[in-house]
């Protein structure tokens, strides 16, 4: 069974002492956002990092329970845990809701303690390098659109922005400029000999934008097989991850988190919610947070099979459960 754990500790607290009532009341706050608003999907980027902004996402992991309690992984000179690490809290949902929900496993990059290049680092560079074509060719196709309709682009080509709002990036800030270069070069081309070029590459082909996004949520799977920071190999691989990423999928149901659709208490509340996640993000990066509200048209509760918590907690999720009208979901202790 699938479990998505929260909410993570700072690295510098995990295995020197137990659990905080600050930080078991922010997690009882995280279920109760989950089961009246649903699951929050939110980009990943290192702070001071020139690496590509993920898209929004949430994960959960492929792990048993007594798996995951199973102190194994030295932090801090303490043996640690996978709730140790990842926080006090857990809901399960079923494998097949977690495929219905879109979810994948993660493609594990290996090992990056290995001198030179792997397999895996010359094939992610020749994807990379693929993207970085796509997005190019989606700016110079967008050139032939400039009196049309390109994702509600109208009257312009595409600027970079333009294609982040679709979930779009590119890795560097010079492959950034390059592509800018190339846009220059080709603004004072004619429309009709843009689209005659690009109409006898294929005219029945998704356009270039989508393909680019299509290549985003390809790299977006991608995870690190050995921790650096732990210095332990295969410490990420064995966590038997599992994505889910924002993408329109028939029979979802996403909400912008800074859509004007949410009324503002409710913001608030998701704000709340996001906020011990959000640690090196501005409240206007809000915007790239997506919820994931419904399967089906039934809200994200009725899909959670167990919540997993502390024992003295088990009183608090139990009165939660209950005003949430999901009673029926199963509690299971922590530790």
């Amino acid at each position: 069974m699938p479990y998505h754990v929260f909410c993570r500790r700072d690295y510098a607290k995990i295995g020197r002492e137990p659990f905080l009532e600050s930080e078991i009341q922010a997690g009882l706050k995280v279920l109760a956002s989950i089961l009246f608003y649903g699951l929050l999907l939110r980009p990943e980027k290192c702070p001071n990092s020139s690496a590509r902004q993920s898209l929004a996402r949430i994960c959960f992991s492929e792990m048993s329970i007594p798996e995951m309690l199973n102190k194994e992984v030295p932090i801090n000179g303490h043996e640690a845990n996978h709730f140790d690490i990842f926080g006090p809290f857990a809901i399960g949902i079923s494998t097949e809701t977690s495929r219905n929900l879109g979810a994948m496993a993660v493609l594990s990059r290996a090992s990056t303690f290995s001198p030179g290049a792997t397999f895996s680092d010359v094939f992610l560079e020749a994807v990379e390098d693929i993207h970085t074509m796509v997005v190019t060719l989606a700016h110079i196709e967008s050139l032939a659109h400039r009196d049309h309709d390109y994702f509600g682009q109208r009257g312009h080509a595409l600027a970079m922005k333009d294609l982040g709002k679709q979930g779009v990036f590119v890795s560097y800030a010079e492959i950034q400029k390059r592509i800018e270069s190339v846009i220059a070069k080709t603004t004072e081309c004619r429309a009709l000999e843009i689209e005659e070029v690009f109409e006898e590459i294929d005219p029945d082909r998704l356009p270039f934008w989508q393909l680019a996004q299509r290549l985003n949520w390809f790299l977006d799977f991608v995870q690190e097989a050995d921790s650096t920071q732990q210095r332990r190999e295969l410490a990420y691989y064995k966590q038997r991850e599992w994505r889910i990423v924002q993408a329109f999928r028939p029979g979802l149901t996403f909400v912008p988190l800074g859509s004007a659709q949410l009324a503002q208490k409710k913001l608030k509340s998701l704000r709340d919610h996001a906020a011990d996640f959000l640690r090196y993000w501005d409240n206007a990066d809000f915007d790239e947070c997506w919820l994931l509200s419904g399967l089906h048209g039934q809200p994200i509760s009725k899909y959670i099979t167990e919540v997993v918590c502390p024992e003295h907690a088990s009183s608090d999720v139990a009165r939660l459960l209950q005003s949430a009208d999901a009673s029926s979901i199963s509690i299971r202790i922590s530790r």
